[in-house]
């Protein structure tokens, strides 16, 4: 690992405005030809010059990349597993990030203090010559097998593509296909937009560590005015868990989390939505 200067690798807005809502984590910022693939890594200050002595570790799916092989590159601070990124070699976008650092055989790690977002350090990680050539040769292969990205399950692609481009606010959402489970759809504004009004809203997800993806808010607040949203509640009550998509309002599905649901969990949407039946 070589220290560089960070002066000459600002943080992006974006993650710069993740890390103010409180996202702490490890993302890509860059990955434009021409320089090596940037990650960010957002950390209280006091953290960042011993993890960063321990360096990078990346978690490579098997050698077999057929279909229904594994397809998840993760990549995590060697001195803390927990803080980590995954690449999922299912997508288009993933396969060229992951192509670029084993053909590059590196990235360039840039830490920056979360109660500032200011940077304070950057290293050139350097991988091993079989892990970069592993890493190139999965992205290759497994682009061989797949012609569209993967979709939520219960998604037709059309149903898919219709929904993903829907812009902010959330709300629930259940695929066309037999069996499709209610899931959460968080749309995230477009760079630079302002964040739309949500007006009255009847529950409120939150992440007390801070958003899953820098692109996420804080929070996402459900409205159950309109009668197919409570609907939805209705059989997203009955499940015991939900899946959370966040897209980019382009059609990206940038990240998927997945919320168990107790007995207390299930109670509170179903009063949530009868409350919503009440006050209309």
């Amino acid at each position: 690992m070589a220290a560089t200067d960070p002066c000459g690798c600002p943080v992006p807005g974006p993650v710069r405005a993740a890390i103010a809502r409180g996202w702490r984590g490890l993302t890509v910022s860059r990955a434009d030809p021409g320089v090596p693939v940037t990650l960010v890594c957002a950390l209280e200050g006091a953290r960042i010059a011993a993890l960063a002595d321990h360096g990078l570790a990346v978690g490579l799916p098997g050698r077999s990349a057929g279909p229904g092989a594994g397809t998840r590159v993760a990549l995590a601070l060697a001195g803390d597993r927990g803080i980590a990124m995954t690449l999922d070699l299912g997508f288009a976008d993933a396969r060229a990030v992951a192509s670029r650092i084993g053909a590059d055989g590196a990235v360039l790690l840039m830490w920056a203090r979360a109660e500032d977002a200011r940077p304070v350090r950057a290293d050139l990680v350097a991988l091993g010559p079989e892990t970069a050539d592993r890493l190139r040769a999965q992205a290759a292969r497994l682009g061989e097998w797949r012609v569209d990205d993967p979709r939520p399950e219960g998604f037709s692609a059309a149903r898919w593509r219709r929904e993903s481009l829907r812009p902010p606010p959330a709300r629930l959402v259940r695929g066309d296909l037999p069996g499709a489970p209610v899931a959460v759809l968080a749309p995230v504004p477009a760079p630079g937009a302002p964040c739309p009004d949500e007006g009255p809203f009847d529950l409120e997800l939150g992440f007390p560590l801070g958003p899953p993806v820098p692109e996420a808010g804080s929070a996402i607040r459900l409205g159950f005015a309109e009668p197919g949203q409570r609907e939805l509640a209705a059989g997203l009550a009955a499940q015991d868990r939900a899946a959370i998509l966040v897209v980019d309002g382009r059609g990206g599905w940038l990240a998927q989390v997945e919320l168990r649901l107790g007995a207390d969990g299930r109670a509170l949407i179903a009063d949530a939505a009868r409350g919503r039946v009440r006050r209309s």
